[in-house]
């Protein structure tokens, strides 16, 4: 696989969520040899991502998505229960600026779509559809390049996203 150092694992755990107390800590990170933990809090929103490290980074992985040129194509968004949705290079690009993002992985043509990105995204699609939540605990399991379509699937409080061989990308439960 792409990211064989993974070893089948998630690559890596958000979890979100509103209402919390103004008392909280500002951040606090917590490391762990392949693992790390990087909590914050503000303006009554709490976040809490939990990253774990590959055994190999992008560039020394045969057939990874830094040494092979994909081709470009666009899907629109379905608005309906399941849908499709893909991010282009350029949307990755504007999101790792605002945010200054500057791991490789997310950069170039065939960039890998940063989780909070797609974490975003779900987010706008849930306020705009008006489905309540008030917190998200979102896992990533496979990467997402840039133009990849996912299969975006709804089942009551449980989000997914599939590719077209029908691996699970990532799941997110709401609350």
């Amino acid at each position: 696989t792409v990211f064989s150092g993974y070893d089948g694992y998630e690559i890596a755990q958000v979890e979100l969520e509103r209402g919390i107390e103004e008392n909280l800590s500002v951040c606090e990170e917590k490391r762990r040899g392949r693992y790390a933990t990087l909590m914050l809090a503000k303006n009554g929103k709490e976040m809490a991502m939990k990253l774990i490290y590959p055994k190999e980074n992008v560039r020394q992985i045969p057939g990874s998505p830094m040494e092979e040129p994909r081709q470009m194509q666009t899907t629109e968004i379905q608005s309906e229960g399941a849908g499709k949705q893909s991010w282009s290079a350029d949307d990755i690009q504007n999101f790792t600026k605002a945010v200054g993002d500057t791991n490789s992985i997310h950069q170039g043509e065939q960039a890998i779509v940063p989780g909070l990105l797609m974490m975003e995204t779900m987010i706008f699609e849930l306020e705009e559809k008006e489905i309540p939540w008030k917190k998200i605990k979102m896992r990533f399991y496979k990467p997402v390049a840039a133009v990849q379509p996912v299969q975006i699937i709804r089942q009551e409080e449980e989000v997914s996203a599939r590719t077209k061989e029908e691996q699970i990308c990532w799941k997110m439960w709401l609350s």
